[in-house]
C-alpha cells in the first residue's frame, strides 16, 4: 500500500508511513494527514492498538519535523493530530512554531502562546486549537458575540498590550486570554459574514446544501456553538427567527440529520489545506498558485530550472503577495529560496529590483528588521543576497544598524564579496552613532573591530544613554553583553576612561553614580573597580555633596496616633479627673491630711492628669493628623518614607520613618525626631549615615508607604 492511500486505522501499513515520515519523506507525511482526516475525530475512542500506534509513530515523526523550515503539511498533520486529542511536549513545540509562522505580524508572540495556552499542560490541545481558531478570526471590522455584552464589532488588536476591543452598546476592553475563552467570532469569508454584510444574499445562500453546518463553521469559539448564538447575530438585522429555525432544520445534504443544540466547529480549512499541500506536490514550483505554495514546494524538493516561458507567471504570485503586510514574512521567505536557487541566472536580478518595488518586507524599515530577525538562519546568506539585488548595499548596511548583532557576521561576508563596500558598515555605525541613534548591537560590534573608530566609546553618556533605551527578544543580548563589559572587562573600562584621563574618569563616575543603569550594589561595585584602575579616581567617587539646609517641617503624626492621644485627652477629662476628685474627698474623711496616704497619692495622681491633659491639649492643638497618602515617590527622606540602609556588615535594614508619636520600634517603625529619623532626612539615594548603633550604611532606597501600612496608619477604629 503506498503512503497516498494508507488509513487511519491500518497499524501494518502506519508502521512503514510513520518510518517514512520520520526519514523526511514530504509524501508520507501528508499521507499521515490525510488519514486523520477521515478518523474518528477523538483519538481515547479509537481501538486501543490503533491508538498506540499512533501515539508511538507519531511522537517520533513531530520530534523529526524541523521546525526552522516547517511546512504546510507539517502544521496541517501537528493540527489535525492536537484536534484528536494527542498529547505530548513535541506536539506543543510543534503548534508554538506554527503559530509563531503563521501569525508572525502579531508584536508579542510569547503573549499569544500564553492567552491560546499551547504550552498548558492542563489545557487539552482540542481546546489548544478552538481558541488558535478564535485567535485567527480576530480582526478588526468582524462581528462577535460576548454572553454579557451581545452582538458587537472587534475594533482593535492590540499585539502590544495583548488586549481586544469591542463596540457593543458601549465599548469594552478585553485581555486576550479572556477573549479567546468567552468571545464568539464571525470569521472572514464565511456565511454569517456574506449575510452581515449584505442580508439580501440570505435568499440564495440559505436554500444551498449544508447550510446549517456553513452557519457554525461561520464561527469560531472555544466553546459550542448554539442556535442562540447564531440568532443573536442574524436576528433581526438579515431574517427574522421563523425563517432562521427553518433553514436550521431544514436537512440538506451536508447537514447533520437533526438539528443539533450544539454543534462544536471542527475547521474545514485543515482538510483543505492538506488536500491543497498534496496537490502542490505534483506541481512544479514555477507553476505555484500562490507564495505559500511556492515556499512550500522549494522547500520539499530539488527544484528544476526555470523555463523562461514562467517566469511571468513566478513574478504575478510574488506581486500579488507584495504589498501585503500580512504575507511580508512567506514573501521574503520565497524571495531567499528563489534567491538561493537562482542567484547567477539572468533573470534572479531583475525580478528581485521588480519585486522590491512593492515589497513590504523591503520597503518598511520596522518590518524588514523584524523579518530578519526571525528569518531561518540558514537562509539569512540569501536573503541578504536577495535584499542587495532588490534594493542595493546602501540600503542593507542603513537597515542592518536596526538588527540584532548576531546577524552584523552574515551582512559583512555578503558585503566582503563586493569591493566597493569596503567601510561601508562602519561608515554608516559611525552616522548613527553621532546622530544619538546607536544600538547597543553597534557599540558591541564598534568594540569587537579593532579600527579607530573604537575610541567613540570613552563617550560615558553615550553608553548609559544606548542602554537606558528599552529592548526586548533578540537585541536585549547586545545589551547585557555591554554592561556585562563595563562591569568586568578592564580593557573596556580603560577604553571608556581613556586610560586614565581625568575628564573621562570624571564623566564615568558621575554616570555611574547619579544615571539609574546599575542597582546600588552594582554601582558601588564599579566605583571601587575604578579606583582600583585609577586611584587618583578616589577624590572623584568618595565626594559628598554639601547637604542642603533641612526644610522646616510640618508638626505630624499619624490619624491613629493622633485618635490614640484624643481618646487618651477624652478619658483623662471625663472619667479619670472626675474619679481621682472622688477619690480625694474621700481620702479626707479619713482625718490628718498629714498621715494620710491614700491622701497624697490621690493628689499625685491628680498632679500626674493634669500635667498629662495639658501635655495632650498642648500636642492636639499643634499636631496635624495624616495618612502620609501624599508621599508617594519621595525623592529624599521625609515623614511617610520607606527607607533601606545596606549596613558594612550583615543584612539590609529596612525603616519607615513617621510621625511623632507613631514609634513602633519592633516593627521598624520610628519617628522623624527619633536619633535615626533625624539622621536619615533629607537624605538622598546614595548617601551614607553614621548609624547609632555604630558602623556606616548607605541609603540604597526610598519609597512611599505600601497600601497596607497607609490604611492601618489612616485607621481611627
Amino acid at each position: 500500500m503506498s503512503p497516498q492511500n494508507v488509513t487511519w486505522s491500518d497499524i501494518d501499513a502506519l508502521e512503514d508511513t510513520f518510518m517514512a515520515a520520520c526519514d523526511g519523506k514530504a509524501d508520507a507525511r501528508q499521507a499521515l494527514a490525510d488519514a486523520l482526516v477521515d478518523a474518528p475525530s477523538t483519538m481515547a475512542d479509537w481501538p486501543k492498538p490503533v491508538r498506540e500506534a499512533w501515539e508511538a509513530g507519531a511522537e517520533l515523526v513531530l520530534d523529526s519535523i524541523d521546525r526552522q523550515s516547517l511546512t504546510g503539511a507539517d502544521m496541517g498533520l501537528a493540527f489535525l493530530l492536537a484536534r484528536t486529542g494527542f498529547d505530548h511536549a513535541i506536539l506543543r513545540d510543534n503548534l508554538a512554531t506554527a503559530a509563531r509562522k503563521v501569525f508572525s505580524d502579531y508584536m508579542d508572540p510569547a503573549g499569544m502562546l500564553l492567552a491560546m495556552g499551547i504550552h498548558d499542560t492542563n489545557r487539552p490541545p482540542p481546546a489548544v486549537m478552538l481558541r488558535w481558531d478564535v485567535f485567527e478570526s480576530l480582526t478588526e471590522g468582524a462581528a462577535c458575540w460576548y454572553p454579557q455584552h451581545g452582538v458587537g464589532e472587534i475594533t482593535e488588536v492590540d499585539g502590544i498590550g495583548n488586549e481586544i476591543y469591542a463596540k457593543f452598546d458601549r465599548p469594552q476592553e478585553f485581555d486576550l486570554a479572556v477573549a479567546l475563552d468567552g468571545m464568539v467570532v464571525v470569521r472572514p469569508d464565511s456565511v454569517v459574514a456574506a449575510l452581515l454584510a449584505e442580508p439580501k444574499k440570505w435568499r440564495t445562500l440559505s436554500k444551498k446544501d449544508g447550510f446549517a453546518s456553513a452557519l457554525a463553521d461561520s464561527l469560531a469559539s472555544a466553546t459550542a456553538i448554539t442556535p442562540k448564538i447564531v440568532k443573536a447575530l442574524l436576528v433581526p438585522g438579515v431574517v427574522s427567527a421563523p425563517r432562521l429555525r427553518e433553514a436550521i432544520q431544514r436537512p440538506g445534504k451536508g447537514d447533520a440529520p437533526a438539528p443539533s443544540p450544539a454543534v462544536a466547529s471542527r475547521r474545514p480549512t485543515v482538510k483543505a489545506a492538506s488536500a491543497a499541500s498534496q496537490q502542490s506536490q505534483q506541481r512544479a514550483w514555477y507553476d505555484s498558485r500562490s507564495v505559500q505554495e511556492l515556499v512550500d514546494i522549494l522547500t520539499r524538493s530539488e527544484p528544476p530550472p526555470l523555463p523562461e516561458e514562467m517566469l511571468d507567471k513566478v513574478e504575478s504570485v510574488l506581486r500579488i503577495a507584495a504589498p501585503k503586510p500580512e504575507h511580508a514574512p512567506v514573501l521574503a521567505e520565497a524571495v531567499s529560496r528563489l534567491w538561493q536557487l537562482a542567484a547567477d541566472s539572468d533573470w534572479a536580478l531583475p525580478l528581485m529590483r521588480r519585486i522590491g518595488e512593492h515589497a513590504v518586507c523591503w520597503n518598511d524599515g520596522a518590518v524588514y528588521a523584524q523579518i530578519t530577525d526571525k528569518i531561518a538562519g540558514k537562509l539569512i546568506p540569501s536573503w541578504n543576497g536577495a535584499t542587495i539585488a532588490a534594493k542595493g548595499t546602501e540600503y542593507l548596511a542603513k537597515h542592518c544598524m536596526d538588527l540584532p548583532l548576531r546577524l552584523y557576521p552574515q551582512i559583512e561576508k555578503s558585503f566582503a564579496q563586493i569591493p566597493e563596500t569596503e567601510g561601508l558598515l562602519m561608515r554608516h555605525v559611525v552616522g548613527r552613532i553621532r546622530g544619538n541613534e546607536a544600538g547597543a548591537g553597534m557599540l558591541l560590534w564598534l568594540w569587537k573591530n579593532d579600527a579607530p573608530e573604537r575610541a567613540m566609546l570613552s563617550d560615558s553618556i553615550l553608553l548609559f544613554r544606548t542602554l537606558a533605551k528599552p529592548v526586548r527578544g533578540s537585541y536585549i543580548k547586545s545589551n547585557k553583553e555591554i554592561r556585562k563589559l563595563l562591569m568586568e572587562s578592564q580593557p573596556f573600562q580603560r577604553l571608556v576612561m581613556r586610560d586614565g584621563d581625568p575628564d573621562a574618569i570624571a564623566n564615568l563616575v558621575r554616570c555611574v553614580k547619579h544615571l539609574p543603569l546599575f542597582d546600588s550594589g552594582e554601582r558601588q561595585s564599579l566605583l571601587v573597580k575604578i579606583v582600583r584602575l585609577f586611584p587618583e579616581a578616589r577624590s572623584m567617587v568618595e565626594e559628598r555633596r554639601d547637604q542642603p539646609a533641612r526644610k522646616a517641617l510640618e508638626v505630624v503624626t499619624s490619624y491613629r496616633s493622633f485618635e490614640a492621644r484624643r481618646l487618651e485627652l477624652e478619658a483623662i477629662v471625663n472619667v479619670k479627673i472626675p474619679a481621682n476628685s472622688r477619690a480625694i474627698a474621700h481620702a479626707r474623711g479619713f482625718g490628718d491630711l498629714r498621715e494620710n496616704a491614700e491622701y497624697k497619692a490621690a493628689k499625685d495622681e491628680q498632679s500626674l492628669l493634669s500635667a498629662r491633659r495639658e501635655e495632650l491639649e498642648d500636642g492636639l492643638h499643634e499636631v496635624k493628623p495624616t495618612d502620609f497618602a501624599d508621599v508617594m515617590e519621595p525623592l529624599e527622606v521625609v515623614p511617610g518614607s520607606r527607607v533601606v540602609l545596606k549596613p558594612e556588615e550583615g543584612e539590609n535594614l529596612e525603616y519607615f520613618i513617621l510621625g511623632l508619636w507613631d514609634s513602633i520600634p519592633e516593627k521598624q517603625m520610628i519617628s522623624y525626631e527619633a536619633p535615626l529619623g533625624q539622621l536619615l532626612l533629607s537624605k538622598v539615594e546614595g548617601d551614607f549615615i553614621d548609624l547609632p548603633s555604630g558602623g556606616e550604611a548607605e541609603i540604597i532606597s526610598i519609597s512611599g508607604l505600601d497600601e497596607e501600612l497607609r490604611d492601618w496608619l489612616g485607621h481611627t477604629g
